[in-house]
């Protein structure tokens, strides 16, 4: 028990609001991203791309190398989406003989390709009992294909891979829209005012003037002069 204890204690996000045992889920790898989507899917506007959840943030990178993301998404009021499969010909052909041998649910048989997406306004706002209204409520398998607004498609050559991914993102759309990332937002916030107002905050990049009192000079006596008291 007392294992099972320490374990969760290190899971708490720590602001000592009473937030959620376990952290959003975390998940980083490499996916092909789509660059356009005007382009059908024979257009090759796929390009790979290191892809990271944490912290219920999506972002990708050029490569793992890169320090810092071309570009975050917060998944509030985010959704993903499942878009099925495209059959890679070039794949087949190289498997195959002459095209017709290779097998499509092999890995690197198909492209898996999924979306993340926001979700109508009308669609996300809910009503609670006691007359409130709050984001978050509802199933994302009925909002309306034509009033969504896709943000991001991403492709992999497993169903594996794909799978897993679409439910990280999924849990972390959930928490997203959570009371626990609401309350560690604002907390968040509130330290970053704190912080600015702080008496302590170092101002501009020059140190400090330090004014002296100028020093008294010496004047020499005589030695037979009778000093005072």
């Amino acid at each position: 028990n007392n294992n099972n204890n320490n374990n969760n204690n290190n899971n708490n996000f720590g602001f000592g609001f009473g937030l959620r045992e376990v952290a959003p889920p975390e998940k980083s790898g490499y996916l092909f991203k789509w660059q356009d989507r005007s382009i059908g899917w024979g257009g090759t506007k796929w390009g790979l791309r290191f892809v990271r959840l944490t912290n219920g943030q999506l972002s990708y990178y050029k490569s793992h190398e890169d320090k810092s993301p071309r570009y975050i998404l917060t998944l509030k009021n985010c959704a993903v989406r499942d878009e099925g499969s495209k059959v890679n010909k070039r794949y087949l052909k190289k498997s195959g003989s002459g095209g017709e041998g290779g097998d499509k649910n092999e890995v690197g048989g198909s492209f898996h390709v999924f979306s993340v997406y926001q979700r109508p306004i009308a669609t996300v706002t809910t009503t609670t009992n006691n007359n409130k209204i709050s984001n978050g409520g509802g199933d994302a398998q009925g909002d309306d294909e034509d009033k969504i607004i896709p943000l991001l498609r991403f492709s992999t050559q497993s169903l594996a891979e794909k799978t897993q991914w679409m439910t990280l993102i999924s849990q972390s759309c959930a928490y997203c829209d959570s009371e626990e990332f609401a309350i560690q937002q604002q907390f968040k916030k509130e330290e970053e005012e704190a912080l600015l107002r702080s008496p302590n905050k170092k101002r501009g990049t020059l140190p400090n003037l330090i004014f002296e009192t100028p020093t008294v000079p010496l004047r020499s006596m005589p030695s037979g002069r009778n000093l005072t008291k």
